[in-house]
């Protein structure tokens, strides 16, 4: 059985382990992934399947608008729903905190992730060029609540 609980000084050394199986060099350190757990503005879901990180996610709240920051589910785990549950979690908590349109970037080589916010509604608008650090584009989804 699947359940969230906030990012907080328990869990930040385990999903900082799934950030760096899932991201590699582009990962974000455990150091500011523990920033991020004291700042109101952002919200992180940890997901767990019973005692076990299995993935996690996050947005940063600005006025009404959520930016997606990020959804990584331990490749062991991945094909089960988990980046789906993360995902509606993000959103569920945005619209209870007023936010009304969330938006984000994602790799434009990385098709399951993109169809994973397609299938909840994000409409592609259009794409930064050369966004990532290896100069891969990336596609822009909005998503209006």
């Amino acid at each position: 059985m699947l359940k969230i609980l906030p990012l907080n000084e328990y869990n930040v050394v385990e999903v900082a382990a799934i950030e760096k199986k899932c991201f590699g060099a582009e990962r974000w350190s455990e150091n500011l992934l523990r920033e991020e757990i004291y700042d109101k503005n952002k919200y992180y879901a940890v997901c767990y399947s019973g005692k076990s990180v299995v993935g996690f996610g996050g947005y940063a709240q600005v006025l009404d608008e959520g930016h997606i920051m990020n959804i990584a589910v331990d490749p062991d785990y991945r094909n089960k729903g988990i980046g789906t549950y993360i995902l509606k979690d993000l959103l569920n908590n945005g619209k209870k905190a007023g936010v009304s349109a969330f938006t984000l970037e994602v790799r434009v080589s990385n098709f399951i992730a993109r169809l994973l916010y397609e299938r909840a509604g994000f409409q592609f608008v259009g794409i930064r060029k050369k966004y990532y650090p290896d100069k891969e584009d990336a596609c822009i989804y909005w998503l209006y609540m």
